[in-house]
């Protein structure tokens, strides 16, 4: 497993039968917030991005005493905290697996959104389940997304770093 930011790796070779290629451990997690930059570590909206699976495999990793190593922490809102930042979910990041970039450390007030005209959709189909009354509803929004940074260099770090399993 290792961290990544624009030219910044960070490898880590795993621990017991676990390889850097199928799992997230401590070391890689303290290595991606070593790695982001500490004005975006100290933005309110630094965050972890990670999917469901994840974040279930983080929170159940288990020390030689079978104690949790992660504990289950929410901040003031609600949300989940790993090492003391919160976790957004995406469905959309891959799951831990060789090649993979689970997760991401980002300030997440660097992330925009451009929505395309128009493209926002409801559509109803009443002959989902006609004899009980049910009705499917099925939503589609068309949206671009993007990390900003003006240029890729040492005086404009990287608003984010992922970690890359090996």
């Amino acid at each position: 497993t290792g961290v990544q930011t624009c030219a910044l790796p960070i490898y880590n070779t795993g621990y017991d039968s676990n390889t850097g290629a199928n799992s997230v451990g401590s070391d890689d997690l303290l290595a991606a917030i070593n790695a982001l930059d500490a004005v975006y570590l100290a933005s309110e909206k630094c965050a972890w991005v990670m999917n469901q699976a994840t974040l279930a495999t983080i929170l159940g990793t288990v020390n030689k005493q079978g104690g949790l190593v992660y504990p289950i922490d929410r901040d003031v809102d609600g949300n989940l905290l790993l090492l003391d930042f919160p976790v957004r979910i995406s469905p959309s990041m891959p799951a831990i697996m060789t090649g993979n970039k689970p997760i991401v450390l980002a300030d997440l007030s660097r992330f925009v959104v451009r929505e395309v005209a128009g493209g926002m959709a409801l559509g109803v189909f009443q002959e989902r389940q006609p004899e009980s009354g049910q009705v499917y509803y099925r939503g589609t929004w068309r949206a671009q997304s993007a990390l900003v940074q003006t240029d890729n260099s040492p005086a404009d770090p990287s608003p984010a770093v992922y970690i890359q399993n090996a």
